[in-house]
């Protein structure tokens, strides 16, 4: 499921398959230097059945915004981070 989250300071975009979009995105964002501390208020754009265009192998979450795209597997464990866009 794509999410298209406004966190205040910008647009996110969550892939995840929780229905919990909302703690999901404070859990990930939370994890990322870019995004973290540029939080206002979160409200829902839209939400669609999608998934990235460039799945990584052992993609189960990704946040993307502002240029970074942050990937996570199922363990919870980051396998790109915002370091790795560049």
């Amino acid at each position: 499921m794509k999410y298209v989250i406004d966190y205040g300071y910008g647009v996110a975009h969550l892939y995840t398959p929780s229905e919990n979009w909302k703690d999901r995105f404070y859990d990930l964002a939370n994890q990322c230097f870019g995004i973290r501390k540029s939080i206002a208020t979160v409200s829902l754009i839209s939400k669609e059945e999608a998934e990235p265009e460039q799945k990584l192998d052992g993609e189960y979450e990704r946040l993307e915004h502002s240029g970074d795209v942050i990937v996570w597997n199922d363990k919870g464990e980051k396998i790109k981070s915002e370091w790795e866009n560049k």
